[in-house]
């Protein structure tokens, strides 16, 4: 578990340290081997990391050579390797052995296209500095959590909703149909939260903000209807009803294998072995 978070001016007011510090100081708990921030102009991002992959170099966050993305990451990628060695092939060059420097050499390679090609769970925030873009994305599954504020001014995002409040001053009132849905449900439906102006990234769609796109008096500009498509989890188009749920258990059983690898190297090797 990781708790990231960040602060998007889309004003283009450049984003002061110590008010990102106090949003990551809420999600402390989440991560407790080593914090990270970065700042650039009207962004900043932020992690506090628990580490499982790459101890000794996964230090985040993390950019690509030219430092035009920057990206933290929430999660896991079980096929991380697969695609760390096809992104080398083409000419990527990596300085760690983690699952999170692949997510930004794949982002460089294919765009918005890439989270089709991640098996994991995931909740990433990632600072495209070619198109000034700020993305927000989570796995088909929603296992990761990953919240965000958008109004004319500012993107405030977290693991958590405490990071974001931080943001806010504490200046945020209860949603009450958000209410009403816990009190009989026991949960809150995405892409509501609790708190007014403020929603769930949704499983598979993307969260998009650049400054360009967003107005005062329409801040839902910054939501991207773009669904998350896999090989190994097809879309329900062109399917029968009934299939989809056998779809998605089939695809959380054969990420179970790659997840036991994904930690063990030497269960990999046995994989391959047993599958020649």
């Amino acid at each position: 578990m990781c708790g990231i978070w960040g602060l998007y001016h889309l004003d283009g007011a450049p984003v002061e340290a110590q008010p990102l510090l106090a949003m990551g100081a809420q999600l402390a708990h989440r991560g407790p081997d080593e914090t990270g921030s970065w700042i650039q102009g009207a962004v900043g991002l932020g992690i506090h990391r628990l580490r499982v992959i790459d101890l000794v170099s996964g230090q985040q966050p993390v950019a690509n050579e030219d430092g035009s993305i920057t990206a933290v990451f929430n999660g896991e990628i079980y096929n991380y390797r697969e695609l760390r060695e096809e992104l080398r092939s083409t000419g990527h060059r990596f300085k760690s052995q983690s699952d999170t420097e692949v997510i930004v050499h794949l982002y460089e390679e294919e765009g918005p296209a890439c989270w089709s090609r991640l098996n994991g769970i995931f909740a990433v925030a990632l600072w495209d500095n070619r198109r000034q873009e700020l993305v927000l994305a989570r796995d088909r599954f929603g296992i990761k959590p990953l919240y965000y504020h958008a109004d004319g001014r500012r993107l405030a995002f977290g693991s958590e909703l405490k990071p974001i409040l931080s943001a806010l001053n504490g200046a945020a009132q209860v949603h009450l149909p958000a209410l009403s849905d816990y009190l009989s449900l026991g949960y809150i439906p995405g892409p509501n939260a609790i708190f007014q102006g403020v929603r769930q990234v949704a499983p598979g769609p993307v969260v998009r903000g650049r400054a360009a796109r967003v107005t005062r008096s329409n801040p839902n500009t910054l939501v991207s209807s773009i669904w998350i498509q896999s090989s190994s989890c097809p879309s329900a188009t062109g399917s029968r009803p009934a299939a989809r749920p056998a779809l998605l258990i089939r695809t959380s059983i054969e990420s179970c294998p790659l997840e036991m690898a994904a930690k063990n190297p030497w269960i990999l090797a046995s994989l391959v072995t047993s599958s020649r």
